[in-house]
């Protein structure tokens, strides 16, 4: 077998974990030069490049010091895993957010199959001594998006960092942060804290010993799957008994998957936008200002609307491909989405439908609106695309319309991001549909529209705020219809 790395790479490799071992800290091109007794920065250069190519080591540019040593880096200098202890986080009173040590820690095969996903904190506090996890430990944490019932976590309150039991549950407090100590309360899991990994081991006497958690209702970091009020997402959904008409919670394309292949006609949807993941002037955090109290600026309720932009794409091209397996034929899919300049660049989203039918953009002008940055023109347009199968067609007269539509945004709802019931309408009366889905429905506005043109409805979002709002919505509105 082809050994994978000369010698010259292998003794800067050992350089490297050496430096980090012993200081925390990578070397840095001096100290390189120095140790493997060479004279030019190229040389190491070079030698860095080809660990990088061969996955033994990852060079992060934005950071002083900025090397970190891959699984197989380790594998090769048959050396234990390194990783970085973070600081100090609370299983007591909260306490403020975790800084970094430079302190590192030697780990097992088994942990460092998580590769860059794990760090190690210590703790302060007894709240979780019930749990094994004692003032002073050391705790091994996983980032996870992908929570269960159960779990010892780390969560971000506005307060501080803590150390918690993850509870969800269908009867209130629903969700919950429980200590293991019966002399501290629970913690009520509200939209503006988010959960940052999961313990998955402890360190005693020298050793890391896993931590037992239970494996119940998934949680996933930053969104509710569950809701009090609207019709609670469950493994065994069907259609149409337990969708139509109905406002379900939870992930969406886990509940799409429960329709059936064409069996609904139509869909309407806007999509979370990612504004929260910007280079520019996006609603980045801590920008305060007059942004400080916009609507989007903690994100949507239990979701904040920044991931990184590969899987938001991925996530949306899901989401696209579930809707299209769902409409029939003579189906269509009205997609809304906002353009906007990243880095210079234009994202007109052509990353997310490339592939997909798109027939034709209309373009919603917003009527109204306010400008808080003095570097722009107010922006006043989002681009709805209408991705079609070969048979749809448009409704008699409905063609008359031009292809830019202006409606004033909605004003009076309490969902950040919602659409005018003017704009729906507009779409719902252009199509002879029966069953109208909004995967992303918000406060309800799509059903709404769909009530008044006595079409029939589904309805899904991923947060419990919003689909309690969106019922209440529903309810008021049928209510007075039936007095006109």
């Amino acid at each position: 077998m082809k050994n994978p790395i000369t010698k010259r790479q292998k003794e800067l490799l050992n350089v490297i974990y050496t430096f980090i071992k012993n200081t925390g800290y990578p070397p840095t091109f001096e100290e390189m030069k120095e140790k493997i007794n060479v004279v030019s920065n190229q040389s190491i250069l070079d030698l860095l490049a080809r660990l990088e190519q061969g996955r033994l080591i990852k060079k992060q540019d934005n950071a002083a010091r900025g090397i970190v040593i891959k699984p197989k880096g380790y594998e090769i200098l048959n050396k234990p895993s390194l990783v970085a202890e973070v600081g100090a986080t609370s299983a007591g009173q909260l306490m403020e957010a975790v800084e970094i040590t430079g302190e590192w820690h030697a780990v097992s095969k088994e942990i460092s199959k998580f590769k860059d996903d794990v760090y190690i904190l210590k703790v302060s506090g007894d709240s979780m001594i019930n749990a094994g996890i004692n003032d002073g430990d050391s705790i091994l944490v996983q980032k996870k998006k992908e929570f269960v019932t159960g779990d010892i976590v780390v969560a971000q309150t506005p307060e501080g960092t803590t150390v918690k039991r993850f509870i969800s549950e269908d009867k209130p407090p629903y969700v919950y942060l429980k200590p293991e100590n019966p002399k501290y309360k629970n913690i009520l899991f509200t939209e503006d804290m988010t959960l940052e990994g999961k313990v998955i081991a402890i360190l005693k006497n020298g050793n890391w010993q896993p931590i037992k958690n239970s494996l119940q209702n998934h949680f996933l970091a930053g969104k509710l799957s569950y809701q009090p009020s609207a019709q609670k997402h469950k493994n065994n959904l069907e259609f149409p008994k337990d969708l139509v008409n109905k406002i379900v919670c939870g992930d969406t394309i886990a509940i799409m998957n429960k329709i059936p292949n064409g069996a609904v006609d139509l869909v309407i949807t806007s999509p979370p936008y990612n504004l929260k993941n910007s280079t520019g002037n996006g609603m980045k955090d801590g920008r305060g200002g007059k942004w400080a109290n916009a609507a989007l600026q903690k994100g949507y309720s239990n979701y904040n609307d920044c991931m990184p932009h590969e899987e938001y794409v991925k996530w949306q091209r899901d989401c696209l491909a579930e809707m299209l397996r769902i409409i029939p034929e003579n189906g269509a899919i009205f997609y809304n989405h906002k353009w906007r300049v990243q880095a210079g660049l234009l994202q007109d989203r052509q990353d997310i439908v490339s592939g997909f039918p798109v027939r034709q953009i209309i373009i919603w002008k917003r009527k109204g609106g306010l400008n808080f940055n003095a570097g722009y023109f107010l922006p006043t347009y989002e681009v709805i695309y209408l991705i079609a199968k070969p048979k749809f067609k448009l409704a008699t007269k409905a063609n008359a319309h031009g292809d830019v539509w202006e409606f004033t945004q909605e004003m009076s709802n309490k969902h950040p991001a919602a659409f005018p019931v003017n704009l729906i309408d507009r779409i719902v009366s252009a199509t002879d549909a029966k069953i109208v889905l909004d995967p992303f429905m918000g406060s309800g506005t799509t059903a709404i529209s769909a009530i008044n043109f006595k079409r029939n409805y589904i309805g899904i979002d991923l947060s419990p705020e919003y689909c309690e709002m969106a019922q209440k919505r529903i309810k008021q509105h049928q209510s007075q219809s039936k007095l006109l």
